[in-house]
Formats: C-alpha cells, structure tokens, sequence
C-alpha cells in the first residue's frame, strides 16, 4: 500500500488487536512492521446524547431473528461498508459512523446472531449515544464472528479483512499486504505442516507444535519489502505460542520456495526468574486477553496463574503488595461436575440485584477457607465511566449467595478476584474508601472556609479515588460538574493519615476564572455545544475581567448557529479540498461573530499535523489557517481554538512577549515533538540534561531572530504582521 494515510488507518483498526504481543525480535521484522504501527491520536467523535432514547429504542426493537441469516461478512460487505462509504463526500473521507448508524450496525448484527460483547467499544459508544470510528467497528463485528484476535484468524479472513478496510478507504485491492496464495505457491496446509517441520529440524524442544492443546498457532502470508520499498514478494510467517508456562515458543518465516529467513526459540517463561506483573503479564499473552486487565481472564488462567504465583520473586523493596497477599491466601480450582456453571451463579446476582444496566458481569471460582464458591461481580457506569461494583459470593455447590457487597471505584481492583474475607485480611488496619474521603471532604471544606460544598453530591462532582499501594498513598480527587465550583484534590498517606491539599478552586466565579470553570465542567470548550458558549459570553458580560483571557473572550461573540450560512460539513469540505488530503476528522468547532459575516472555527486532524482553520460561514471564503503538530499543540493555547486568531495573537503577545510567540512559530513550523530542538532551548523547559544548543535572540520591530551557537546548528527568523499574525518562520544560515 503505498498511501500513507490508508496505511495508517489500516495501522489503527489492527493496533488494539496486536499491541498485546510480547514484542520479540521476529516482530520486528519488515514483514510484521508493514502491518502493525504505532498509536494514532485520536480525538472522541462528538456524542449526540439528544437521540440515545432513540437509538437505545431501536436496538431493543429486534424482535426476532431473521429468517436467512448473514455472515458477518456479508453484515459488513452489505451493511457496515456502505454505511461507511455513504458518510464520505466529494473531497474527503469521513471517519466515524454517526450515533444513529451504530444503532443500525449493531441491530444489524444481532438480527444475524452476532452479539457484541458489553465491553466492546461499539457497544459503549451506542449506550454514550456517541459515534464510532468505521474501521475499529468492523473489526469488533468480526472478532466476534470469527473468533479471536486478528493474527489468529485464518488466512482467508485476513486477506478478506484487509479488503474491506482498503474498500472503505477507496484504495485498490491489489495493493493488499495480507496476500492469498497463489496457483505457484503452497497450500495454508503444505505450508503449516512446512513450518512445523523446519521447527522440528532447528530446534530439539519443538516437537509438540501441532499440537493444538499445546500450542496456539497464528499465521501470515504478507508482503515483504526490499529495502527499496518496492514489493518483493508475499513471505509466511508462523508463530505457535505455547498455552502454558512450560514449553519454548517458536517464530519462524520462509519465503514462497521454502527458505527460511527467520527463526526464533524463545525459551519457557518458567524456567527464568520472574516477578508477580511479569507472570500476570504473561498470562495475558497466553490468554490472548484483550483489554490486559484480569477481569479478562477464564478460569483456566486463573488456575495457571495461581500455580506460578508461588514462585515469583518478590520486590526487594517491599516484598509481596496486598494483591499477592491475598491471592496467595485463595485457590482457583477448576469446575467440576458438582459445580454449578458460571452462567447459573451469575444469573444469581442478577436475580438478587439491579444489572439491567451492568457494563460487564464476570465470574471467578474460588477455594477459602473450606468454602467453594463463585465469585462475580458486576460494573456499573454513568455517563460513560465506572461508578461502583457489585458482588456477590454463590456456594458453587448449593447456588446460595454466601455474601454480597458493593465496592466504590476506590476499592483496589484485586478486590474482584479474591474473596471478600481475604480482601479484609490484608487491607486491615488501612483506611477504608468511605473513611478516606471524609478526610479528603473535611480538609477541603475546611481550606475554602465553606461546610457546605457538596463534594458528596454526584450531580455536583464526579469523584475519583484510587490506592497507590507501592507509595502507601490514597489519592481523591472532586471534578466538578456544576458551574458554581471547582476542581479539588487530596493526598492522604498511610498509615499516618496525613492529608495534603494538591489542588483548589475557589466555589466563586470572576472575570478571570469563567474559562477555566467552563472548561472543567465541559471538558475542551471546542467540543461544547454552541449554547455553552453563549451562555459563558452571557455570564462573562457582567463581570471585570483583569487577565488576557477574561479579556479576550469578553471581546469574543458567539452567535446562534442558525447565522451560518454555510453548514459546517460544507466549511470541512472547502477545507480538506484546499489542504489536498482524502481523509480527515473534525477535532471541533464553534461559530464566531465578527463585524461581518459569522465564521466557522474548527480542527481538522491531517496526516502528519493539525489543522486550525476559519472560513466565513457566509461565503466559504478561508480567512485564516494554521498547522501544528498534534505533540506540540500544548504550545498554542486552547483558548485560541475558540476565538479569532487575529484578536487571540495581540492579546498573547501583549501578555507573553513577542519571543515567546515568536517561538511558538518556530516550534509550530520545525518540531516533530515537544521535547525536540529548537523549542526545549528556547522555553527553558526545564529536563534532566541541560540543552545542547543555546540561542541568542534578536528583536527588530515584528522580526524575531534565534541565533544558534553551535556551528552546524539551525537559526531561525520569525516575522509579524502588523496585528501580529505571523507572516513567515524561516530556517536562516548560521
């Protein structure tokens, strides 16, 4: 594929499937870096919450399953991509499905018996009313269908994947890395029996690959590239992964006459020391889990995991944690004939407590203290984020609910997976949730000399509590979500219970802090709605600001929607033609009064940077554009993301100088990443070396000049307008 672009986003629908892989040196080949890339930033799409009554509705309405049932690929050849290619326009390619085609994408498959997984992205996206990114949808569809993750499906279903995602991203078929074999070349079967053997001959503990209750086995057919990027022919590439902890692992490679040209023994995971995360981080490999998390995990991994534990070397620092503890005090046996399944204790709780809207139920089997009994638990949420934890304890024998409890989302995750005794046992003698957060409540109310902010109030804040165990710290934090109060923040240490106040707002709103209250009850104002930002100017009209950005926005109109001439899909159009590039994702938006036309103000993620642009909403006409790398957009103030840059760029200047805008330019206009030269000279940002290269600047009127005193280094010249919009950032000789 030589599109970059297609490339990346082909990139991103495989990362979360393949991120999870031990990297070894073979993943490193050529071959696998053609498939597999790094993250991609990637902003949220807007949610629509006004139609999740809607979209919610229309799911439940499936009444019945269709009488000739579709694959999963023909639910995504006949539905998932001409949802995708109908969301394109003439000059650009829309990423994301919008809220009310996630709803039609998911009936769609669970008319034809594909049910989508609660913790799936595409299920939390329909529950938040938000929209979806195209690919990650379709990937999530035929996980599900075909069975787990992308390098475990077969040949056939990669190549036909790879299609897809090149289909929605109008690039041409026959530049699919994951290749089909031809009539010249072996069969999938010649080629794993191949493999098979050629492990058998190089390495003497390589016996037992075919065997499936042994090892997993993932497969490839893909291009390779010679060093000239120029395609060199489809290569086979095979790893068997063990599923235990005891034998060798295997990567080989050959081309399609049968030379190898890579091979890899990675020895036992057991037969080398190993610490507690090392041994969890294994499990997941060997599990295949997903979402690295342990809830993730079957019984079987369980059992593995509980057979190893003992032998994990413990930190020298500060031995076993709680979580070991515990787990050491637990069994997780494997069921037998006198267990109830999983499913029946499950259906327990959920007889004996409200998991209608559950986010994910799961369930472990555990022996303590001569008791038997499943473990489950289930998680609740709101507004898209974990709120609390049910559990309950069932006789695995009888079916009885032995306990019941309910965790906050303070209560250390470990709490799931052992038994709630155990979990006492260990965390005796420490602070417990509700107890930490009457600390963290008292010493707050106590520092802003008011005893009735309602921190314990959820429609005024949203709490975050977490336990750092290796530091012996709680950690509380209140996000506010309610306009007359800020944001505030705790330490509390343990066992001395020591409380350190890291962050307070003052319950009071003033000229200079309207913009930060908002910004911390809607999150980037770019993404608010056009009423939350009338209704800030509305506020900010009223009072006396002193600081820049009080006074920039004050200065600031934002007219209803209903002025734009031109819808803001048209405005993204006119944009993405002008910059050349098929793909693009709007990154937000507003719409700003000026003494004439009304103008749109958005974002637009390109391939390599961002784009902030202006168009007036009357005519189309561009007004202003700007780029910058997505990493150094810290550097450019978000407060310019809803205002006009030619009232932003005097006021910054005014407040910051004309150096520190002069390198914001150079930065924009030369820095891959914060951290590169020249900008990390020139901010003094502080580091653990000194900078290498040291500059000297020149001011002249509107012209800046950063003079480098290393020779071979870059200097730079920056060059203002008259209302300080800048007219050029050059490289200039030494």
């Amino acid at each position: 594929m030589k599109d970059d672009a297609i490339r990346a986003r082909i990139q991103r629908a495989l990362h979360q499937e393949l991120s999870h892989l031990e990297p070894t040196a073979a993943q490193r080949e050529k071959i696998y870096q053609n498939a597999v890339g790094g993250n991609t930033m990637k902003i949220r799409p807007r949610p629509s919450f006004g139609l999740i009554l809607a979209i919610v509705l229309m799911l439940v309405a499936v009444t019945a399953t269709a009488a000739v049932l579709l694959s999963a690929q023909q639910v995504v050849e006949e539905t998932a991509v001409p949802m995708a290619l109908e969301n394109d326009t003439p000059v650009r390619r829309v990423e994301s499905y919008t809220p009310e085609q996630v709803a039609a994408l998911i009936r769609t498959a669970n008319e034809n018996g594909i049910t989508l997984s609660e913790t799936t992205g595409i299920i939390q996206a329909l529950k938040k009313g938000e929209g979806y990114y195209e690919d990650e949808a379709i990937m999530e569809i035929c996980r599900e269908a075909f069975g787990g993750i992308f390098p475990e499906w077969t040949i056939e279903e990669q190549h036909w994947f790879m299609n897809v995602m090149m289909q929605v991203n109008g690039d041409d078929y026959s530049e699919n890395d994951y290749c089909m074999p031809g009539p010249e070349d072996m069969t999938v079967e010649q080629a794993r029996t191949y493999a098979a053997e050629q492990l058998k001959t190089l390495y003497s503990d390589a016996a037992e690959v075919e065997n499936a209750a042994v090892y997993m086995r993932q497969e490839s057919f893909v291009m390779n590239y010679g060093e000239d990027e120029e395609p060199a022919g489809p290569i086979w590439r095979f790893q068997f992964l063990a599923r235990d902890l005891t034998h060798p692992e295997y990567t080989i490679s050959f081309d399609r006459e049968g030379k190898v040209l890579y091979s890899e023994e990675d020895p036992a995971f057991a037969s080398h020391p190993f610490g507690a995360g090392d041994l969890v981080s294994k499990i997941h490999s060997v599990t295949r889990s997903r979402h690295h998390m342990q809830y993730d995990w079957d019984q079987n991994a369980w059992h593995l995991f509980r057979e190893y534990l003992p032998q994990a070397n413990q930190s020298p620092d500060w031995g076993w944690g709680r979580e070991q503890q515990a787990c050491m005090l637990t069994a997780y046996p494997l069921p037998d004939e006198n267990d109830i399944p999983m499913e029946q204790a499950i259906s327990k709780i959920k007889e004996s407590a409200d998991t209608e809207n559950a986010y994910n139920v799961t369930a472990v089997l555990m022996e303590y203290e001569g008791r038997r009994f499943w473990k489950v638990v289930a998680y609740f949420q709101d507004e898209g984020r974990i709120v609390s934890r049910r559990t309950a304890e069932i006789d695995s024998r009888t079916g009885d609910i032995l306990t019941a409890a309910e965790y906050s989302t303070a209560t250390p995750v470990w709490a799931n997976y052992v038994p709630q005794a155990a979990y006492e046992a260990v965390s005796d003698g420490m602070l417990r949730e509700e107890d930490a957060l009457k600390l963290a409540m008292d010493a707050l109310r106590e520092a802003l000399g008011d005893d009735t902010v309602p921190f314990d109030d959820p429609a005024c804040f949203r709490t975050d509590m977490s336990y750092l165990e290796r530091r012996g710290l709680w950690r509380v934090q209140f996000r506010t979500k309610d306009l007359r109060y800020g944001n505030c923040a705790v330490e509390i240490t343990e066992p001395d219970r020591q409380v350190t106040i890291t962050a307070l707002s003052q319950p009071t709103v003033d000229g200079d802090t309207v913009y930060t209250r908002y910004t911390q009850v809607y999150g980037g104002l770019m993404y608010a709605s056009q009423d939350v930002l009338i209704q800030m100017a509305d506020q900010l009209r009223d009072l006396n600001p002193t600081g820049w950005k009080g006074k920039l926005l004050q200065k600031t109109v934002y007219p209803p929607l209903s002025e734009a001439k031109i819808p803001l899909s048209d405005a993204i159009d006119i944009a993405a033609q002008v910059n050349g590039w098929p793909v693009t994702e709007e990154l937000g938006s507003c719409l700003l009064g000026t003494e004439g036309n009304p103008v749109w103000k958005f974002m637009l993620d390109g391939e390599d940077v961002c784009w902030m642009y202006e168009v007036d909403a009357v005519t189309g006409e561009i007004l202003d554009r700007t780029a910058f790398k997505p990493d150094n957009s810290d550097f450019d103030d978000p407060i310019q993301r809803i205002t006009l840059r030619r009232d932003f760029m005097p006021a910054y200047v005014e407040e910051f100088g004309i150096e520190r805008a002069a390198v914001i330019e150079v930065t924009k206009a030369f820095a891959d990443m914060i951290q590169d030269e020249p900008m990390l000279p020139l901010l003094d940002t502080d580091g653990d070396d000194p900078p290498i290269v040291h500059y000297e600047t020149i001011v002249d009127g509107r012209t800046v000049t950063f003079r480098a005193d290393q020779p071979g280094c870059d200097s730079y010249r920056v060059e203002f307008s008259e209302n300080w919009l800048p007219l050029q950032a050059e490289i200039i000789e030494p």
